[in-house]
């Protein structure tokens, strides 16, 4: 079963770099919860899903890769431009802009998934950053997600462990995310 999570830390819980402000700790409690076979499906609070059907991407992408190491998305904005649609327009909030790309990119990118393993060959060389699909096995084999909020690059840190595994590392090219952040 594939879980979707926004995680959050409250206030008197966690440790890095304050209490409250675990975003590790958070994700952690949130597999510590999902059964062994399950996958976890987290974003952040500000994010918007612009895909109608992204569960069944996400599905889809589970069942060609059983033994991914991780998924990601497609999203803008974002910190590497191999995760960002080249169809979208920069400085664009319109959400009714970000619906219709979303959409479009569901169409035309149907099915594909692009080896992100390796990201340091990619345009822009950093990982992916905070929308993860990952299994409670592999979160597990990896011990899990380091302390910290975003500051820490806990992304970071997973991509690499996750890498370390010697499991692959996948975009879903059919599920677009819109990121609120800076508005």
């Amino acid at each position: 079963m594939i879980i979707p999570a926004i995680p959050y830390c409250p206030v008197a819980e966690g440790a890095n770099p304050e209490p409250g402000r675990d975003y590790g700790y958070a994700i952690n409690c949130f597999f510590d919860r999902l059964r062994e076979d399950d996958w976890g499906f987290f974003f952040d609070h500000d994010c918007y899903i612009s895909t109608r059907f992204w569960f069944r991407a996400l599905e889809r992408a589970v069942r060609m890769k059983p033994d991914a190491g991780l998924f990601t998305v497609m999203r803008y904005p974002a910190v590497s431009s191999w995760s960002a649609p080249k169809e979208a327009r920069h400085r664009n909030y319109d959400i009714r802009y970000h619906r219709k790309l979303g959409e479009e990119i569901a169409k035309k990118y149907a099915g594909l998934l692009q080896d992100v393993t390796d990201f340091e060959s990619l345009e822009s060389g950093c990982p992916t950053a905070g929308i993860f699909l990952l299994s409670k096995r592999v979160w597990a084999e990896v011990g899990g997600f380091k302390s910290g909020f975003k500051d820490e690059r806990i992304d970071y840190d997973m991509h690499c462990k996750v890498r370390a595994t010697g499991r692959r590392c996948w975009l879903i090219r059919d599920v677009y995310f819109f990121h609120a952040k800076g508005l």
